[in-house]
């Protein structure tokens, strides 16, 4: 199990810096990562409009740049629609997640 987590954490901590170096800023301030499982990326971006221009960049080439830069398999990038808070009660940049109620 630990090398199994450790693993994972890696791959994540490589996706990760691959996101933050590539992606422009005003768009990965809006975006969060939520998951890597299965080859498949998943990504909560906070509004309509920013989800439009992600896939729309990750269509003109983005993707394939996160692809070069990432070590390991990755076929695609699910964007999925989440509201967070961008700052905490200092100021600081922060995420928090409002998950909708599940039934």
């Amino acid at each position: 199990m630990k090398h199994t987590l450790g693993k994972r954490v890696k791959q994540l901590a490589e996706i990760s810096e691959a996101w933050a170096d590539i992606v422009p800023s005003e768009l990965s301030q809006h975006t969060a990562l939520e998951g890597l499982s299965r080859s498949v990326l998943t990504v909560a971006v906070d509004t309509a409009s920013h989800r439009y221009k992600l896939q729309q960049s990750l269509d003109a080439g983005l993707m394939k740049k996160i692809q070069d830069r990432y070590k390991g398999p990755l076929n695609k990038i699910r964007i999925i629609p989440r509201q967070f808070r961008k700052t905490d009660e200092a100021g600081a940049d922060r995420y928090e997640f409002y998950l909708p109620m599940q039934d």
